[in-house]
């Protein structure tokens, strides 16, 4: 009887002082900063290749400023189809000795609710310009990007629309807002204007697609971050080489053609 007791006073008292065990505090963000260092390290040798070869360009060029303006091609050989867009921005050699390239966009803003509203929109897609100068900056590249609300008789490089609804189509002169989006952009859905910014540019698109199945450089094993495929975050999103070559080709015709650069898409442009 006693020892039954003794059990029962020994059982008692260690469930007394059993704890159960707690879960684990994950610091999400510091978790996050590890993420960008490594994306950093991995992305970081081939963003010095792009500044490199962006520099030697400028320092070879010897006209100062073009005007890049036709018609993009991208073909899909199956079925065989052109899919293209207006392409219009102006590359140059800037006083700094990097490169520039020049967007003005004209934004034609549809919503129901009014004037407020209209202003609210176009203040949500401009603070996104920040962030677009941050991505070029990775490669040596000062981007000058405008966008203005659209004005009756003024110029631009190209006109968007800006649609205050839930099904908008997204395309590089077609952009969708959520109605209930409000405040500012982080960079990260920024993303997502800026994979039309690269049409703007004359990027193709580089994603999967069943109404082109041979399309070129999909596969995430070889263009894991690009801009213009299913992208990523803000810290690993990247235009790659091909891009950037086309983008400011005008400065860089002779060493273009001394390295044969081989070209995504076919355009002439004009020196202004």
């Amino acid at each position: 009887m006693r020892r039954s007791l003794v059990l029962i006073a020994l059982i008692s008292l260690s469930c007394g002082q059993y704890q159960a065990p707690s879960e684990p505090v994950i610091d999400y963000k510091a978790e996050w900063l590890k993420k960008v260092e490594q994306f950093k390290k991995e992305l970081e040798p081939h963003r010095a290749a792009i500044r490199e070869m962006v520099a030697q360009c400028v320092s070879e060029a010897s006209t100062q400023t073009y005007t890049v303006d036709y018609r993009s091609r991208g073909i899909c050989r199956k079925p065989y189809t052109y899919q293209g867009g207006d392409v219009k921005f102006e590359v140059s050699k800037s006083n700094n000795g990097r490169a520039k390239v020049k967007l003005a966009l004209g934004m034609e803003i549809v919503t129901p609710s009014g004037r407020e509203r209209e202003l609210e929109i176009l203040e949500f897609f401009r603070s996104c310009i920040p962030h677009a100068k941050t991505l070029f900056e990775r490669y040596g590249i000062d981007f000058d990007l405008t966008m203005s609300e659209k004005t009756p008789g003024q110029e631009y490089d190209n006109i968007v629309k800006l649609i205050d609804s839930n099904d908008a189509p997204m395309n590089s002169n077609s952009w969708g807002i959520s109605p209930n989006s409000h405040g500012i952009l982080r960079a990260e859905t920024c993303g997502v204007y800026f994979h039309e910014i690269g049409h703007l540019l004359g990027g193709p698109d580089e994603y999967r697609a069943t109404n082109c199945p041979d399309r070129e450089y999909v596969e995430k094993s070889t263009s894991p971050y690009s801009i213009m495929a299913s992208g990523g975050f803000f810290e690993n999103t990247d235009f790659y080489p091909r891009h950037i070559k086309d983008m400011i080709r005008p400065l860089c015709e002779e060493l273009a053609t001394a390295e044969g650069w081989s070209r995504q898409q076919l355009y002439d442009f004009r020196q202004m």
